[in-house]
């Protein structure tokens, strides 16, 4: 991961991650216990590393660290951290701890998401050439480096890849803890269900739920997208 990466990553985190997670903490939790639970993560984040013993290439466990490897560790590792803090300073379940985790992830990520893109209008999408549309899609991917995806063609969508390989997925796999992974999936859904930017985005199959696939399709405009309504299953 390149210093740019590094700097745009943490940016994000002290000006858009952290206030995110605080106001969800604090809507479910009140001022005190929130303040409980943040003491408990400053504290794990300083003596902790919850990557201790895990490989750093799960392909090869020789291999240095890559930079998708660095990317999804650097957004996974808070959530790791936080859900300690969570049944560690309020005694809370690891049940009621995952409920919380999804809301904190769809909310961060979801704004991580619209600091990330900037997705053109319905118009200028019809304007565009076909290399244009190649190029778009390839900006998007190469800025959401915890996946591995090649674009396709699909019927009635606009936009279509499938990521092969999801670093969250194998990541938390290795970590013992494969129920984390769909909460990265709820980010998107969050993302694209309250935003106002007239895409709809179709993932009827899923790494994260045991699929052999993410399928991504996105449609531009208010036309009815088939299957829509199964959106993240």
């Amino acid at each position: 991961m390149n210093l740019t990466t590094r700097i745009r990553l943490h940016w994000f985190d002290l000006r858009h991650g952290l206030p995110t997670a605080i106001r969800v903490l604090q809507r479910h939790l009140g001022l005190l216990s929130t303040i409980r639970v943040l003491l408990s993560f400053v504290w794990g984040s300083i003596s902790s590393n919850p990557y201790a013993g895990i490989a750093a290439n799960p392909r090869n466990p020789d291999a240095p660290l890559g930079p998708r490897e660095h990317f999804t560790r650097h957004q996974l590792r808070p959530v790791l951290i936080l859900d300690r803090a969570l049944r560690n300073s309020l005694k809370m379940s690891q049940e009621s701890a995952l409920t919380l985790l999804t809301e904190v992830v769809a909310e961060s990520g979801s704004r991580f998401i619209a600091t990330q893109l900037k997705h053109p209008t319905e118009a200028q999408w019809k304007t565009m050439t076909t290399r244009e549309r190649r190029g778009f899609t390839e900006t998007i991917l190469a800025r959401f480096q915890n996946a591995e995806a090649e674009i396709i063609t699909a019927p009635e969508h606009d936009v279509a890849f499938d990521v092969s390989f999801c670093h969250f997925v194998g990541l938390t796999h290795r970590l013992g803890r494969p129920d984390l992974a769909p909460l990265f999936c709820g980010a998107d859904q969050h993302y694209y269900e309250s935003s106002d930017n007239n895409i709809t985005l179709v993932r009827q199959e899923t790494l994260a739920q045991g699929d052999a696939r993410c399928a991504f399709r996105f449609a531009f405009g208010d036309t009815t997208v088939q299957g829509a309504d199964e959106f993240n299953r």
